[in-house]
């Protein structure tokens, strides 16, 4: 076994953990925002939705890629 093993798997966890707390905050943050920003009171009738491909293909490659890190 290599000395430094256990230094690889604390920077490991802490990798993930800091990820985590990072997307944690940044999806409560957007999700509070539309949970305002769309209220039914405000808005009784939907307005037509449309898709946007870019944005969809970023929040699936982006996923991917950090995983990608982490299990790496």
């Amino acid at each position: 076994m290599r000395p430094n093993i256990v230094d690889e798997v604390d920077f490991t966890f802490w990798f993930i953990m800091g990820i985590s707390i990072i997307l944690l905050l940044f999806i409560t943050i957007v999700m509070l925002y539309f949970l305002y920003k769309y209220n039914r009171k405000r808005h009784p009738v939907p307005e037509n939705i449309e898709g946007n491909t870019t944005l969809e293909v970023l929040w699936t490659v982006i996923p991917v890629i950090l995983v990608m890190i982490m299990f790496f």
